[in-house]
């Protein structure tokens, strides 16, 4: 005998996922303020998409089960009209019992898509990532060269600021006199004599990677199904 799942009222998976977004998406702002959550979950675990992935669905479990949701008068837009009607719309009943029964990666999937694209919150993160490594391995490379003239200076006390610069151009290109006067400062000083540690760059965030839309994974729930207008 089939054991009958307890979805209550739902008639299979695919609608209690279809049911659960209905309902994150019974306005635009709501359904705005999801994505968003995506997002801020998405780029606070490093844009890894299963990480991101489990952890929304989680979040969005939290929600439905510990929530006390009541039915929500919500404007939306009439088909076919430019009219603006108030529809009461009911949440799903979801409970601890049934939770198990409903795919909330498959949920968390969907609020995620707005990250699978080239946003602009993308590149500007990625493109702060670049500038903030610059500044360190800029740092780092002035720091390497006075570090190999203070090298040169202690095998060769007597060499001239000219045949040390000449010397070690052959290595460091942009090396000059300041880092050369900075070299000789440090040895006056009997500063601590160790090579710098070069720094390493962070990987860039990369865009979300769907498991249930797009490819042959696409479980078949459209935009259509979700939209409440």
């Amino acid at each position: 005998m089939t054991e009958q799942l307890p979805l209550d009222g739902f008639s299979d998976e695919a609608d209690s996922v279809e049911a659960i977004l209905k309902w994150i998406g019974r306005s635009y702002p709501t359904m705005e303020e999801w994505k968003n959550k995506g997002r801020e979950v998405f780029f606070s675990v490093n844009g890894d998409s299963d990480v991101a992935r489990n952890r929304l669905a989680s979040f969005v479990r939290g929600y439905f089960v510990e929530s006390s949701l009541e039915p929500e008068t919500v404007s939306r837009w009439t088909k076919g009209s430019t009219a603006v009607e108030e529809v009461v719309v009911a949440p799903p009943k979801v409970s601890t019992a049934n939770s198990p029964y409903i795919d909330w990666a498959h949920v968390a999937d969907y609020l995620l898509l707005a990250c699978a694209t080239l946003s602009d919150e993308l590149i500007a993160e990625n493109t702060k990532r670049d500038a903030e490594y610059r500044q360190v391995q800029d740092s780092y490379r002035i720091r390497l060269m006075v570090h190999d003239a203070r090298d040169v200076l202690r095998a060769n006390q007597k060499i001239s600021d000219s045949d040390l610069m000449k010397q070690l151009s052959k290595k460091h290109e942009k090396i000059g006199l300041v880092h050369i006067k900075e070299a000789k400062k440090l040895e006056k000083e009997d500063a601590r004599f160790a090579p710098p540690r070069a720094p390493i760059q962070a990987a860039p965030i990369p865009r979300y990677k769907p498991i249930y839309f797009g490819d042959a994974k696409d479980t078949g729930i459209t935009q259509s199904d979700i939209e409440t207008t």
